[in-house]
């Protein structure tokens, strides 16, 4: 039984998945992030060199909720989990997009207001990992803000939360599709919005490029053609890009730290 946050259902899981060739598990997550992560099957450890670089995917036989143990969380940490769930509704929920704009929730609101929407958003997840469970595809999807995420975390030696690292990586990577064409100006602002509605950041810290290009060089999705990143197009689609080149990224990092574009 994996019971707690992210950290926890991973290393978890991780054993469960090699002790005696793979045992079974079940994940009862007590954080907003760690809703995510229990689906799915991913998990994994952190190296030096970068993160979930040593993993396996091995699904839980049960995943049990119980959100009024939300509550517990300090501001922050629900902050963190938000960025996962604002994820979820521009990879394919645009209602839920739009009823976090209309009514942002950077603060746990109760376990009844919170248990429709979070449903709806982990919905998705499970949609997309129906499709692709071993991540062949469109389970990449669910990529979306982490492939600079994840740099960003590893370059703030960790003092980011994941969520506002993906929340960083969700913006720089709208920069990109609206450079590309692939995003409108309009839903480009409405992302960056929402994600300010929720008390995450918009504006990456003020790390020396080179230092994100070096951490995203050992990234599982880096080839001689480029980087592969998740896009979005609207709210509620999204593509791989698999051919992103630095330059791309240095403009959208420097557009990202010049303008607050809310």
């Amino acid at each position: 039984m994996a019971l707690g946050g992210g950290v926890v259902g991973d290393l978890a899981g991780f054993v469960a998945a090699t002790y005696l060739r793979g045992i079974r598990f079940i994940q009862m997550p007590t954080t907003l992030l760690a809703h995510d992560s229990s689906i799915g099957g991913k998990v994994g450890i952190n190296l030096a060199r970068g993160k979930n670089l040593v993993g396996a995917f091995h699904p839980p036989m049960a995943v049990l909720y119980d959100v009024s143990a939300l509550h517990s969380l300090p501001p922050r940490e629900w902050q963190n989990g938000m960025a996962e769930v604002i994820k979820h509704t521009i990879i394919g929920n645009p209602s839920l997009f739009e009823r976090l704009e209309a009514n942002p929730l950077p603060l746990f609101p109760g376990a009844d207001a919170v248990e429709q929407w979070l449903a709806e958003a982990i919905q998705v997840k499970i949609n997309v990992v129906e499709q692709d469970e071993f991540e062949q595809e469109t389970r990449m999807w669910l990529n979306l803000g982490h492939t600079v995420g994840h740099a960003v975390e590893q370059v703030s030696h960790y003092r980011l939360g994941h969520g506002e690292a993906v929340a960083i990586g969700m913006r720089v990577e709208a920069e990109i599709a609206a450079a590309r064409g692939w995003l409108s100006v309009t839903d480009k602002r409405r992302i960056i919005a929402v994600l300010d509605q929720h008390g995450l950041p918009i504006r990456p810290p003020e790390f020396l490029f080179d230092e994100i290009v070096d951490a995203l060089q050992v990234d599982k999705k880096h080839t001689n053609a480029g980087w592969t990143f998740v896009l979005p197009k609207s709210i509620g689609e999204v593509a791989i890009a698999r051919d992103v080149v630095r330059q791309e990224l240095a403009d959208a990092w420097e557009v990202s730290l010049r303008e607050r574009n809310v």
